[in-house]
C-alpha cells in the first residue's frame, strides 16, 4: 500500500510483509489513516523542520491497530522546510535531518528504531522505522554525525498533547487483508 498526498508532499509505503503480518490479518479491512500538521510542536530540544506526520492503521471498528516491531520497515517520505527557522538555527542548518517520532511513554521524540536516508536534493528525507505512530524530521547540526541506524521497540498509552495548528492534512484509505 503506497500513498502520495501533494498537498503535504509526503508519500509512505507499507511494504506487503507488513501487510502479512499477524496482527493485521485477523482483520478483513484496515484503515490507513494518514494525518499531517504543517507547524509542528517544539517539544524539549527537537526543534522540527518538518511536518508532524501521522500514520496509524485502524480495524472495521475504527480500533487502533498496535504495530511495532516491524521485521520490514514502513517507508515514510517528508519533506524538510527551513522557512521558519532564525538565524541561529540556519547557519547551523547542515542541510540534512534525523528521523524522530513521538513516543507516547515517555511523553517526548525519539529516534528509537527509525533510520534516516537523505535525498541528494536536501528537501526531504525517508524514514525508515519499524513501527506506526507520529514523525517529524529534526534538524540535524553542521559537524554533527547523525546515527545511521538506532534500534528499540515504541509504545503507546498517552495520548498526545493538544496543538493548534494552522495548516494540516488529513486523508484515509482502506485495504483489506484477504490475498495478501
Amino acid at each position: 500500500v503506497s500513498m502520495y498526498s501533494s498537498e503535504a508532499d509526503i508519500s509512505f509505503d507499507i511494504p506487503a510483509a507488513v501487510r502479512a503480518d499477524l496482527r493485521l490479518t485477523q482483520h478483513t479491512d484496515i484503515s490507513v489513516l494518514f494525518s499531517a500538521i504543517q507547524k509542528p510542536p517544539v517539544m524539549g530540544l527537537v526543534a522540527p523542520i518538518s511536518p508532524f506526520v501521522t500514520l496509524t492503521l485502524a480495524g472495521e471498528h475504527g480500533a487502533k491497530i498496535e504495530l511495532s516491531d516491524l521485521l520490514e520497515p514502513i517507508t515514510i517520505q517528508i519533506p524538510i522546510s527551513h522557512v521558519d527557522m532564525c538565524l541561529g538555527e540556519m547557519s547551523a542548518y547542515s542541510g540534512k535531518g534525523k528521523c524522530m517520532y513521538w513516543n507516547e511513554t515517555i511523553m517526548q521524540y525519539s529516534a528509537d528504531g527509525c533510520t534516516t536516508e537523505h535525498s541528494e536534493s536536501r528537501k526531504y528525507v525517508t524514514c525508515r522505522c519499524n513501527h506506526l505512530t507520529s514523525f517529524v524530521v529534526e534538524n540535524t547540526v553542521k559537524d554533527e554525525e547523525p546515527p545511521s541506524t538506532t534500534t528499540g521497540v515504541a509504545t503507546t498509552s498517552t495520548p498526545m498533547p493538544s496543538v493548534t495548528t494552522r495548516s494540516s492534512t488529513t486523508s484515509e484509505m482502506s485495504f483489506t487483508t484477504t490475498g495478501v
